[in-house]
Order: C-alpha cells, then structure tokens, then sequence
C-alpha cells in the first residue's frame, strides 16, 4: 500500500521531508526480499504534499515509472474534478516477457551480436576519470553535483546539431565526448548510452524496465570541428539504435571480455521532461537518484521551459 508520512508539524517540514526522502534512496533495495517499488505521500503542510516513489532497476525504469505517474495523476485528477476514469492503458508484461524470450538465439540477435563485434574492433578501453582504480561495481555512495542550461543555450546547441544531421542531443554528447577524450589525450572514446528499447516494441506501455547501457564509439580527430563531431556522433547514435537489444552485459562478456567493462562514463539523455497535473494543480517532479553510477553518470533532461536539468554522479 501507499503509506503517509507527515512532516507538517515539524520546525522545518521541506527540510525534513527531503532528509528523510534522501535517507530513503540510500537504503539498498534487496530484490528477494523487499518491495522492489514502494510510494509514500509526504505531507509537508496543508497546500504542499510530495508523492515519493523509490524503486529497483530491475523492476522499473525512468520510462516505465513515467508511466505510472502519469496513470496516477490521470485518475487523481479524474476523481477530483468529477471526470470519468479512462480505463488502464497499460500494455501486457507478458507480451514483453514473451518478446524478451524470442530475442536470445533469433536471426535478429545474431545480426546485432555481428554489428556490435564490428563496431567495436579496436575499440580503446573504457575511460575513467577516476584518480585511482577503485573496486569494480556500483557504489556504495556518490556524490552529485547539478547544473542548469536556460533555454537560449539549449536552442543553440539545436541549431548546432541540426548544421550536422542531429539536434540538442548530439551536440551535447559531441561536447562531453570531446571533453573526455581531450581529458584522456585520446584520439577516441567510448561511452555507456542508455538506450529505452521502447518504440516499436510490446514494452510502449508497459511499467516495465527495457533500458539498455550500449557502447557509444566516438572518434575525436585532432582538428576536428564542431560541425564534424556532432556528425560523428550522429552517425554513431543512428547505428547503436538499429542494434539496441543487444544486451549491454553480454557485450561486455562476449565481445570485450578483455575490456574492464563496457563503459566507463555514462551519458544518460532524456529529451522529455515529465509534465504532471493533480486535480488541475502543476506538479514538479524532482530526481533524487538516477540509477546505479560505475566510475561517472551524466543524465541531462529537458525541462518544460526548454531548458536542461543536468546532474553529474560521480562514485
């Protein structure tokens, strides 16, 4: 069920209501034996109450909880304003898990297990901007530091990636790729991109995890433009896309076993910005953690005002 937590009696309930929220999301989720989803009202005061949902990897990702949020502020809003509740829209979790099944051992995989063992011959080691070599794996705890693009520079770097084939998105990815690769003195990087696997699938509307960490290969050459970069990763963005399914850890066994693993720093970008309305009240959805960080995460997401809400996880 949905519990109710209240901090409205409390000196200063936004402040404890974030702590005991954060305090939450530390807390390891242990699939066997915990609720791998769970959701709590937060009362703060009279006119300010947080919906909080914490969650497992496994079970749901960004997409899919999207999905649910906005289920729940469909039937909230229904109920409130004396509307109809639109029956549920969700798709069947077993024609996904049926599709999943299919896919191992299918002409399909083999077409992409070939492009991944192409695309990634001679491919350099995952980069670390790490000082020294930790332990390999997802952290224990990380640190988070946020930064925020107004909508002009947005809409500069969309028409910076539109000069070359792309958008915001790949102008953005070409920035980050030519920072690291300029911070590595390399010729070429490899980055971990997720990948939601939605269109075009059973899982479209599905509450449901799909996403998939993909090798993204850039090359950087020495006196490359702008214009030549964001090609470049346009390029590479279209072809790992059409190869998608591929699992991101059977990659890292099979074709770069070699390898310290698949990727290093992780671009994580999310061109829409989830919108919500209660009962005709605007709701601000904040992120307070962003799924498991190996070596660095770098998730961008568009905002409602056209900007970029970034957040950098280091572990």
């Amino acid at each position: 069920g949905v519990s109710v937590v209240d901090f409205s009696g409390a000196d200063d309930g936004v402040g404890a209501a974030w702590e005991w929220m954060r305090g939450r999301c530390a807390v390891v989720i242990d699939p066997a034996v915990d609720a791998c989803v769970s959701a709590s009202v937060v009362v703060i005061g009279v006119e300010h109450v947080v919906v909080f949902v914490r969650g497992h990897h496994i079970v749901v990702d960004a997409f899919g909880l999207g999905l649910v949020e906005r289920r729940a502020a469909e039937v909230y809003s229904a109920r409130v304003c004396g509307g109809v509740v639109r029956g549920r829209w969700f798709g069947s979790l077993v024609s996904v898990v049926e599709e999943d099944r299919g896919y191992p051992g299918s002409e399909r995989c083999g077409v992409d297990r070939g492009f991944w063992v192409g695309e990634l011959a001679g491919a350099p080691e995952p980069l670390s901007l790490a000082a020294t070599e930790g332990t390999p794996g997802p952290a224990a705890r990380r640190d988070t530091v946020s930064a925020r693009l107004d909508a002009d520079t947005v809409a500069r770097l969309g028409a910076l990636g539109r000069e070359s084939g792309g958008g915001w998105a790949e102008a953005l990815t070409a920035a980050i790729a030519a920072s690291a690769a300029g911070a590595a003195g390399a010729g070429e990087v490899v980055l971990g991109f997720p990948l939601m696997n939605r269109f075009g699938t059973a899982a479209l509307a599905v509450p449901t995890t799909t996403v998939n960490i993909a090798p993204l290969r850039v090359r950087t050459a020495p006196g490359a433009t702008a214009d030549d970069l964001v090609a470049e990763v346009a390029g590479a963005i279209g072809r790992v896309r059409v190869h998608g399914r591929y699992r991101g850890e059977w990659i890292s066994r099979e074709i770069r076993s070699g390898s310290a693993g698949t990727n290093g720093i992780r671009l994580n970008l999310k061109p829409f910005g989830q919108q919500l309305r209660f009962g005709g009240i605007e709701a601000v959805v904040h992120s307070l953690a962003r799924g498991p960080v190996e070596d660095v995460s770098i998730t961008a997401q568009r905002t409602a005002d056209g900007g970029i809400q970034a957040w950098f996880d280091a572990d």
